[in-house]
């Protein structure tokens, strides 16, 4: 379940490790981070980005681009990343 996230960040791009958590049913991944770090790279109206997720064990590999955008799940310390296509 550990996904690379790849976004714009000072004129170059960066990938972090991040959690995936759930998928809804409108096909969005949901992934806690910390807003104090993601709100400066996605800003309030989202950014385009590349999501890869990976399954060793399976050997199935995917790589989508996206959409970012943070939602604010009610606590000061944390935000859900909303991949939307």
């Amino acid at each position: 379940r550990t996904a690379m996230l790849t976004l714009p960040e000072n004129g170059a791009l960066t990938s972090r490790p991040m959690t995936a958590l759930a998928m809804d049913s409108a096909g969005d991944i949901w992934m806690m981070t910390s807003r104090r770090t993601m709100a400066p790279l996605v800003g309030n109206g989202g950014v385009d980005a590349n999501l890869s997720l990976m399954d060793d064990d399976k050997s199935t590999y995917l790589s989508v681009a996206c959409r970012v955008a943070l939602v604010d799940d009610g606590q000061e310390h944390a935000v859900r990343v909303v991949l939307r296509r």
